[in-house]
C-alpha cells in the first residue's frame, strides 16, 4: 500500500510561518454580526483554565466579506 497523506491533511496544511494558508469552508472561523465581521474560535478543554469562556469572539472591523477573510488569515492558526 503507497504511502499517502489523508487527503484532508492537504486542507489543514500551514506554511511554515504557522498562519493560516487554506481553510476547509471559505468563511470558516468568520460570524456577521450587526454588520461587521468577527474572527470566532473556540477555547479547547485543555486551555479552559486559562480562560473560561466557550468562544472567542474578535472584531475584523470590516463589513466587507472579503477583508475578513484577509484579515482573518493573518491570524494564527493555534
Amino acid at each position: 500500500m503507497p504511502n499517502v497523506l489523508p487527503y484532508n491533511w492537504a486542507d489543514k496544511a500551514l506554511a511554515g510561518d504557522g498562519y493560516m494558508r487554506s481553510v476547509q469552508r471559505p468563511d470558516q472561523y468568520l460570524k456577521l454580526r450587526n454588520d461587521i465581521w468577527y474572527y470566532m474560535r473556540r477555547v479547547s478543554k485543555a486551555a479552559r483554565h486559562i480562560d473560561k469562556r466557550v468562544l472567542i469572539y474578535r472584531t475584523l472591523e470590516s463589513d466587507s466579506r472579503k477583508v475578513a477573510r484577509q484579515r482573518r488569515d493573518r491570524y494564527p492558526s493555534r
